[in-house]
């Protein structure tokens, strides 16, 4: 089978590394204009088709990167903990990395310090209003800055 696949590679690929056409072996070749994972690339000597499978390295220079926070709020203790644990599933579910199972288990062990989890630069101001609407006292406070470096303590 690796000879098969090494017989195979000498064929498609010149001695420069580049794909070559299995007709005529030029190896110049039009492309599609909208890149995917599997093109059909068309010799521009014989116009024979060749199926390549690609694979794209994202540019995401574009890309908006945001702060890292983490969320706190303090909790009061009796049925004010059971109604501060529904309201506060329902102002921050719209947040990317917030998890309600995280509350119900500090719900749980009594807690009145209750950690939030993360939450992305664009979502605290909503989280700090939502919260405040529903009485809850909430604080947030940053983790990281783009461009993400190793927090505090990590090895490069």
């Amino acid at each position: 089978m690796e000879i098969q696949a090494t017989w195979r590679a000498m064929l498609i690929y010149d001695n420069g590394g580049n794909m070559k056409c299995l007709n005529c072996g030029n190896s110049s070749f039009d492309r599609p204009v909208d890149k995917s994972s599997l093109e059909i690339w068309h010799c521009k000597e014989c116009g024979n088709e060749c199926a390549v499978h690609c694979n794209y390295i994202p540019d995401l220079s574009g890309m908006q990167i945001s702060d890292l926070f983490i969320g706190t709020a303090s909790i009061g203790s009796g049925p004010d903990a059971l109604k501060s644990l529904m309201k506060l599933k329902r102002v921050l579910a719209f947040a990317e990395r917030f998890e309600p199972a995280q509350l119900e288990a500090q719900y749980r062990a009594g807690k009145h310090e209750w950690d939030l989890g993360y939450f992305l630069g664009f979502e605290v101001e909503q989280a700090s209003v939502m919260c405040q609407g529903a009485g809850i006292s909430v604080r947030f406070e940053i983790v990281r800055t783009p461009p993400y470096a190793p927090s505090a303590g990590q090895v490069q």
